[in-house]
């Protein structure tokens, strides 16, 4: 496999991460929290590729605009920590909660703006940029670090990684040349 750019990267990301999503079922929205609720202490992945408040947490970003846009993406991360599956608490916002295939409003967050949305994919591509050259054009350590975080492989190594998301990732790459 050749050198990618970020668009081809965020491609191949946002189909392994919400193919599922983009279906009659759950009302072709890409745009929404997680439906995976059994995370430990709870996962702030959201849109499209599913990014993540702690990947997104301490970057700087030159970009004023994006800048502003990663902290009011944070702000939803830790109002996603609170809310999370406590629909019996008081002020509990369904935007907030997790996704449900049965409640179309349920996990939509609140950056759901047309200039959102478009800050979301230019903040990601820009950090998987950022992924990508740090991991020096290797396509499967870019897979691994974006989605279990940049030090795994030097905690792990290669072992227990998502094999079906490295695949999926490096099928769709193949695939859309």
């Amino acid at each position: 496999m050749g050198m990618f750019t970020p668009k081809q990267l965020y491609a191949a990301i946002r189909s392994a991460e919400t193919d599922m999503l983009d279906t009659k079922k759950w009302g072709h929205n890409r745009w929404r929290r997680t439906s995976d609720n059994t995370v430990k202490n709870g996962s702030t992945a959201f849109g499209p590729v599913q990014l993540t408040g702690n990947r997104l947490k301490g970057q700087k970003f030159k970009d004023k605009d994006l800048q502003n846009y990663a902290d009011r993406f944070m702000s939803q991360s830790e109002l996603f920590n609170i809310h999370g599956n406590e629909k019996a608490m008081k002020g509990y916002d369904p935007r907030l909660g997790y996704s449900d295939v049965n409640n179309p409003e349920a996990g939509v967050g609140m950056l759901t703006s047309k200039k959102d949305k478009q800050d979301y994919v230019r903040l990601t591509q820009k950090m998987m940029d950022n992924t990508y050259n740090r991991q020096k054009g290797d396509i499967d350590n870019f897979i691994i670090d974006w989605r279990h975080g940049q030090n795994y492989i030097n905690k792990h190594g290669k072992t227990g990684i998502d094999k079906d998301y490295l695949n999926k990732v490096k099928a769709y790459l193949k695939a859309n040349p």
